[in-house]
């Protein structure tokens, strides 16, 4: 089988669509691989012998079907672009003459903190530097059809979007630093009508989309009128979202994004991050953007236990363009809780 019909097979196995059966490409995939490098008895010899030929084409397949995975979580607000290693990671962005001065918010040299930059032109550079996933799918669970193709890439792409959402709220919080007060405000609790002027302001430069966490959101309500003269004075659809997923998905015309949290360990107590600040973003130039540059490779790392672990590394980075662009709510009862 040629080495192009292969990576078809792998592609369709990573992101199978609805007219294909799951459980078919899956099995085509596998067998592809198989087949293509005559490892029809699965021996182990065969497999670390074939194994760097065989990862390299998975490689090539996540770097085709990774950004198109996170465009699908992350691409309301952000903007992802892939740059050969000989590139400069360096976005182009519209409007900067007529909004004066632009700022972008991108790590810096020293201590990998975000810092505000000046953007003298209309091109924002982001640095990159190398990020790793870490999963434990072997190549002979690959071979043997125990784990799929399409559980690999899951895999990756959530490591991969953890790390994005990671960097993204620790460049948007260094705005917080550097955005107009006009654009940001803190109260205990939602504030209404502090909430809606930021909103406004930021509608300015484009659509404004709110982010924030599961519990943030489920604090914002669409009622109308006075409650007194108006029963119901919750939308019917509200009540039925409020019902299903626990928030609206529209908080006066303005789409809510939410954002995930993990927790730092097992015990289920500390969550990775502070839920308090709601992000409000315009999504007529994406203001987040993120740059991967070069190729994904896989190494194998030896586990103190006996076991093995495949990290898959890529250079990243991450950067945030605005000029009075993003709005900050944050709510004071919820901060450090």
């Amino acid at each position: 089988m040629e080495q192009r019909m292969l990576k078809q097979l792998l592609i369709a196995a990573a992101r199978p669509t609805a007219d294909v059966n799951f459980t078919d490409a899956q099995s085509a995939a596998k067998n592809a691989i198989l087949e293509h490098f005559g490892l029809e008895d699965i021996s182990i010899r065969d497999i670390k012998k074939h194994s760097g030929a065989i990862f390299a084409i998975v490689e090539e397949v996540l770097e085709e079907v990774l950004p198109m995975e996170l465009e699908s979580l992350v691409g309301q607000f952000a903007e992802i672009k892939t740059f050969g290693r000989d590139e400069s990671p360096k976005f182009t962005i519209r409007g900067v003459g007529k909004n004066r001065v632009m700022r972008g918010i991108v790590k810096g040299a020293r201590g990998g903190l975000y810092r505000a930059r000046r953007l003298d032109n209309k091109e924002l550079m982001v640095p990159v530097s190398v990020w790793t996933v870490g999963y434990q799918i072997t190549l002979e669970e690959l071979l043997t059809g125990r784990r799929t193709i399409a559980e690999l890439v899951e895999l990756i792409a959530k490591g991969f979007t953890e790390l994005i959402y990671t960097e993204v709220i620790a460049a948007l919080r260094a705005s917080k630093a550097y955005a107009p007060v006009a654009n940001r405000h803190e109260a205990n609790g939602i504030n209404e009508v502090e909430l809606r002027r930021i909103i406004r302001t930021v509608s300015a430069y484009g659509n404004p989309t709110i982010i924030a966490f599961q519990s943030e959101a489920e604090k914002l309500t669409n009622t109308a009128g006075n409650v007194s003269v108006m029963n119901p004075n919750v939308a019917a659809a509200d009540l039925d979202e409020i019902r299903n997923q626990g928030r609206v998905s529209v908080y006066r015309g303005t789409p809510i994004i939410v954002l995930p949290n993990y927790f730092m360990d097992e015990t289920n107590e500390d969550w990775l991050f502070d839920e308090a600040d709601i992000f409000v973003l315009p999504v007529g130039e994406k203001p987040v953007k993120v740059a991967f540059q070069g190729e994904m490779y896989t190494t194998e790392v030896a586990q103190p236990h006996g076991g093995v672990e495949y990290h898959a590394h890529r250079m990243m980075g991450i950067g945030i363009m605005f000029y009075n662009h993003i709005g900050i709510y944050t709510d004071a009862v919820e901060e450090g809780s």
